[in-house]
């Protein structure tokens, strides 16, 4: 499957949507399993599931943003953005996968899917089946 330059723009842009609006609802953000394995800095390695000519842009991309976990507070940071804190709240967990609820300054709320692999890898899932494999920070 080609993604379109176009496309890949609007999940570039819903990722720094969701960087900027990380003005998550409050709640619990911690706790045991998948959910207390997120506390912690994870720095992107690559993206997943993207087309063969847009592998050197993407993983530039994914290399340069992170997430930093502490709490209920979730900071992203993004590429060109400056970083964004604010509290999130796992909306739901299955076994390895979360959902974070987050809220957006108009009001509404942005899902963000995640794996976690073990308590080094995760997936955060950003579109038809593309991924960003991150890696906690030693």
């Amino acid at each position: 499957m080609k993604i379109s330059r176009k496309k890949w723009r609007g999940l570039v842009t819903w990722a720094l949507r969701f960087g900027l609006a990380t003005a998550g609802s409050a709640g619990t953000g911690c706790g045991s399993g998948p959910a207390g394995e997120l506390q912690g800095r994870w720095l992107g390695q690559q993206v997943e599931a993207v087309p063969d000519d847009q592998i050197a842009a993407t993983t530039g991309w994914a290399r340069g943003m992170s997430f930093e976990i502490a709490g209920s507070n979730l900071t992203v940071t993004i590429p060109g953005q400056p970083s964004q804190s604010a509290p999130y709240r796992v909306a739901a967990s299955n076994d390895q996968d979360l959902r974070l609820a987050v809220a957006r300054p108009d009001g509404k709320t942005d899902f963000v899917e995640l794996t976690v692999e073990n308590e080094h890898l995760m997936r955060w899932h950003i579109g038809s089946r593309m991924s960003v494999l991150m890696r906690k920070e030693d």
